[in-house]
């Protein structure tokens, strides 16, 4: 019998055929990655630290590299669109993810060089890392959605990928901190070191996806080509993903705080680079105490849409907390707050985006919304850059009220979503 497996016959696992303990090792591995290496987490501070001090970037300017930087983001569906329609050597995802790991190993080493010190270079070989990291998330989660649908694991396979990506994150921006401290006499120095620390992450996605993604042989034929298309027709006759679409897009389009907080408390409050990083990794608490809390309860007691409704509550509530922002204690407590909103309201948008894939384009599908996803809240952390440099003049608290205002009102789109989703069996 041929080891190629027509994608049009068969290529779709069924739940007889996953094992979940060994996928679910794979997306954690995948997502410690993810919490270890990408731009938000070990490099976010020593980038705007280098920045900041160097070029004297304020909000606005770190908030538009943050844009730029996560260009490769928005088009995630290009790389979808790829794997579902185009098997590389043999494979959907699996070749992809090995050469990706292979790019961004040399990218973070080409990071690291001590003279890289021009900042257009610099933006040049963050936005490979970026492309890396982009194309690398889509591949695992396009894996993910197929196990998942599979299986009837999807929630149980999101919480334990972001309860991975948490944990990493936390030593990662305690680290990011540390370095951005301890090079006040030479910015790029933190960058440099954060990239050397940074480049074990795609060895191991490397290594974890040579052992442990294993995926059955494809190749392009005739009948995957009509069910490819046939696919693509459904997104756009489907009115649950084009709901979920705009909710998620809205949900998310808040002027955002990430930069001018940052230099809020770095320059107006006074807290230190170490402090700041230290505030962010203790804030991942929050994100593994939200990740248990939607993988152990709220996934399997409340549909997607009840937990939507909860997202729009806690996130809210969470971002008003901020207006009792005084010093690095009620700065840590608030991150904290913010982190547990945002993780319960990332894995419920996660879930409704994976749940509404149409069959054969899901990778293509679910990197669309994740696209919708970074664009809108990039875009509005832009917004939010500009308001608090020029509009409000560096005054945190109607930048706050704006943005809880902006959540609040996704709630009006809730009607939109899909009403057939159900709390996932265990």
């Amino acid at each position: 019998m041929s080891s190629t497996l027509d994608i049009s016959a068969g290529a779709t696992p069924t739940p007889k055929t996953i094992n979940v303990r060994r996928w679910a090792t794979f997306f954690a591995l995948a997502y410690v990655v993810q919490g270890m290496s990408q731009y938000s987490n070990i490099l976010y501070q020593p980038i705007n630290f280098f920045f900041k001090e160097t070029h004297n970037y304020g909000a606005d300017q770190l908030a538009h590299l943050g844009f730029i930087l996560t260009f490769p983001w928005y088009f995630k569906p290009v790389y979808g669109l790829l794997s579902d329609f185009v098997p590389f050597f043999g494979y959907r995802r699996r070749s992809y993810l090995l050469l990706i790991t292979i790019l961004s190993t040399g990218a973070m080493t080409w990071l690291g060089f001590p003279g890289l010190r021009n900042a257009d270079a610099i933006v040049t070989v963050l936005l490979i890392t970026s492309l890396g990291a982009a194309m690398g998330d889509v591949m695992v989660d396009g894996l993910m959605v197929e196990r998942g649908q599979a299986s009837g694991r999807i929630k149980f396979f999101q919480g334990i990928q972001w309860v991975s990506v948490t944990g990493a994150a936390f030593f990662a921006s305690l680290a990011g901190g540390w370095l951005a401290e301890r090079a006040t006499e030479d910015p790029a120095l933190a960058l440099h070191n954060a990239a050397r620390i940074a480049i074990a992450g795609p060895i191991i996605l490397f290594v974890a996806t040579w052992i442990l993604a294993e995926e059955k042989k494809s190749k392009l034929s005739k009948e995957a080509l009509a069910q490819t298309f046939q696919g693509i027709k459904r997104i756009f006759r489907s009115k649950p993903l084009w709901g979920a679409a705009l909710f998620i897009f809205a949900f998310w389009f808040q002027p955002g705080l990430n930069s001018p907080m940052y230099v809020h408390a770095t320059e107006t409050i006074g807290i230190s680079e170490f402090q700041y990083g230290s505030a962010s990794a203790w804030g991942q608490s929050g994100y593994v105490l939200g990740a248990l809390l939607f993988a152990l309860y709220l996934g399997k007691r409340f549909s997607t849409r009840q937990c939507a409704i909860l997202s729009v509550v806690l996130y809210t509530s969470a971002t008003l907390a901020y207006l009792g922002f005084y010093d690095y204690t009620t700065y840590l407590m608030c991150n904290i707050c913010i982190a547990f909103a945002w993780m319960i309201s990332t894995l419920t948008m996660l879930s409704l985006a994976a749940e509404v894939c149409p069959k054969r384009v899901e990778a293509f599908t679910f990197a669309g919304l994740m696209a919708i996803s970074n664009f809108s809240f990039r875009y509005s952390e832009k917004i939010g850059g500009n308001l608090y440099e020029n509009a409000f003049e560096r005054n945190i608290a109607p930048l706050i009220w704006i943005s809880a205002g902006a959540t609040a009102l996704a709630i009006v789109l809730l009607p939109l979503l899909p009403k057939n989703n159900k709390p996932q069996q265990t």
